[in-house]
């Protein structure tokens, strides 16, 4: 029986990109840009960050704060809460998405207990 080639792609995201400056310029000055980096949307100077990112290569993502289980962890402005209405939600998106011109992809930040909540997702 003849096994057939496969192709496997593996795609490493580092996220919690932009709010350490430092450790985030670290990665950014990595010479291997198959890299995918994903930005909190609230880090200062996000548009800047970004636009390196983009200068040097690499894909980005925005990395979309969503509602923990730990209800101890403080919450960043315009995370995504179990209980918002839709148009809350689309409202926060909105406004995290503003510094993020033509990103392809988000991926979640913290949110276990929103991911869990299938009417808000």
């Amino acid at each position: 029986q003849e096994q057939m080639a496969k192709t496997v792609y593996v795609a490493i995201i580092i996220d919690d990109m932009g709010v350490d400056v430092l450790r985030s310029n670290k990665v950014m000055a990595l010479e291997n840009k198959n890299l995918t980096l994903s930005f909190l949307p609230y880090a200062n100077e996000i548009t800047k960050q970004i636009a390196t990112a983009k200068q040097k290569g690499f894909d980005i993502m925005m990395h979309l704060p969503m509602q923990p289980e730990n209800d101890e962890i403080q919450l960043p402005q315009d995370c995504l809460k179990v209980g918002d209405t839709r148009s809350v939600i689309a409202t926060k998106l909105e406004h995290n998405l503003a510094n993020f011109p033509n990103v392809k992809a988000t991926n979640n930040h913290m949110g276990s207990l929103f991911t869990e909540n299938y009417p808000e997702l």
